[in-house]
């Protein structure tokens, strides 16, 4: 991620989609295993402390994402959007560094692989390759110029594709991957919070986009003679994140205590609950804005806030679900599919 980030920094076609390929390898390699390594700190039966624990980690990458919209994005607005993204970069190097120098501090988690059977590992190996002949052929032939795409309507099929992927992902774990009648049954459980993550994230991350884009035509940013940047709104929801983060994380333990810990299902549906208080919020936003252009900033305030909330009750829950529940040998794939939702 760090050497995407640093080709960020070059204002050329060719840097510029190796980068984009290089954070997406990067992320990939990243996300899911930075996850599995915070479930393997905790024992099966510490559920409310695996849930805080995750709310924790939930507030260290927020305030990472603070640091980066704050230094970033006025970089790329006020300077240059390739200093920006060269900054970004190194940021990614102080997170290797620090990892590298403090990781004795996870013990045995995460230390060995799982074992796999050689003709297992040379299936793994043979399916990578095609992966990466397919996408290398395809980005050489489009920037040779050979084709052309719409980006709306790659979106669309893209977003089908994934939808396809995941259907068969599930079908092979609960049918071809010889799992026990348990295993099978969190998977099923693990399937349902699957699909209330992606109803939740669908409309999540419109923060970085239609969110962002109301903000830049319709939303007053002048306190008195400073006008803050459009980006430095994403700085709103990591803010709220780490101000209520310990909380929720308190909160879990509290409950757990005193056996009033509301079940998975319940925390999911109350995070999609309150992602839709949120945008009743826009709507009314976008009814004032249209009669009297621009609104205050207090309506992104409470929407922001209300989708925070809602991002604390079934976002570090659902991490903690896939790491206590994923069948032991999928695990650091199954932590992937909580991200592909």
């Amino acid at each position: 991620m760090a050497m995407g980030h640093f080709c960020m920094a070059f204002p050329n076609d060719f840097f510029f989609y190796g980068a984009l390929g290089l954070l997406i390898m990067g992320n990939g390699f990243f996300k899911p295993n930075i996850s599995t390594l915070v479930g393997s700190l905790y024992e099966e039966e510490d559920g409310a402390m695996r849930d805080s624990g995750f709310t924790i980690f939930y507030m260290a990458i927020n305030i990472g994402s603070m640091l980066g919209f704050a230094v970033c994005g006025w970089l790329g607005e006020k300077v240059g959007w390739h200093f920006g993204f060269g900054a970004a970069g190194v940021g990614m190097l102080f997170g290797v560094t620090q990892f590298i120098l403090f990781r004795h501090q996870l013990g045995e988690a995460g230390k060995y692989p799982n074992k796999i059977n050689e003709q297992t590992k040379r299936n793994y190996i043979r399916g990578v390759g095609l992966v990466v002949i397919l996408i290398a052929s395809v980005v050489i032939t489009g920037m040779a110029g050979f084709w052309s795409i719409d980006p709306v309507y790659f979106a669309e099929r893209f977003r089908d594709f994934l939808v396809v992927i995941s259907i068969i992902y599930f079908i092979y774990l609960l049918f071809f991957a010889g799992l026990t009648a348990n295993e099978k049954k969190n998977v099923l459980m693990l399937l349902l919070l699957f699909i209330g993550a992606a109803a939740f994230w669908s409309g999540f991350d419109q923060s970085a986009g239609s969110l962002t884009i109301f903000t830049r035509d319709y939303v007053n940013l002048t306190f008195g003679t400073f006008t803050a940047p459009v980006s430095w709104t994403q700085f709103v929801n990591p803010l709220f994140v780490v101000m209520f983060a310990p909380f929720f994380a308190y909160l879990w333990v509290f409950l757990g205590k005193r056996n009033l810990d509301p079940n998975m299902p319940i925390k999911f549906g109350l995070g999609l609950i309150l992602m839709a208080l949120g945008f009743i919020v826009m709507i009314l936003a976008v009814k004032y804005a249209l009669a009297s252009s621009p609104v205050g900033v207090q309506w992104l305030l409470l929407t922001y806030l209300l989708h925070t909330f809602g991002e604390l009750t079934l976002s570090p829950v659902g991490l903690s679900a896939f790491s206590k529940y994923s069948p032991k040998r999928y695990l650091g794939q199954m932590m992937g599919i909580w991200f592909l939702a």
